[in-house]
């Protein structure tokens, strides 16, 4: 080989031995501490089959204009609909919810896939994106979470 290609190949050359020296070098054995899991797991199963989760009288009239009181924020009429204007959810019929906010979309309740529903997500300890809702007024009580995500297991349905 002459003297003028030796050049182009002491790169190659070069990242082979380094390849091989932290291979050598390695990780063998090497587990690295991650912490403590950040973000809840997820089963995509209804937790009471036995039981329908009406979306009129449970999610509506039980989470959304109930306790939980959503409607305040998430409604474009509301007493203080900050979570409409700034992220365009509106939670004021199906049709609406379904539509989503700025940041959901169509995956704000994925029909069967609570796990990816961003109405379920923003109501774990760990949202896609922004804060934990209800935004500033603590965390929802878990039977009503698993309320929405039992609606959201069993289709997300209209009824």
């Amino acid at each position: 080989m002459t003297p003028r290609f030796r050049h182009h190949l002491y790169p190659v050359a070069l990242a082979g031995a380094i390849a091989a020296s932290t291979t050598l070098v390695g990780c063998d054995g090497f587990v690295p501490e991650l912490g403590q899991q950040t973000q809840e797991s997820c089963s995509a199963a209804d937790s009471d089959p036995s039981t329908d989760v009406k979306f009129g009288t449970d999610i509506v009239a039980g989470i959304f204009q109930g306790a939980a009181a959503c409607l305040p924020c998430h409604d474009p009429l509301g007493a203080d609909p900050e979570g409409y204007q700034e992220g365009g959810l509106d939670l004021t019929s199906y049709a609406n919810l379904r539509s989503g906010g700025v940041n959901s979309a169509s995956a704000i309740a994925i029909p069967g896939d609570p796990c990816h529903s961003w109405l379920w997500l923003k109501l774990t300890s760990s949202p896609p994106s922004g804060s934990q809702m209800p935004l500033d007024r603590g965390a929802m009580a878990p039977a009503q979470v698993m309320q929405i995500h039992d609606w959201i297991a069993e289709g997300a349905r209209d009824n």
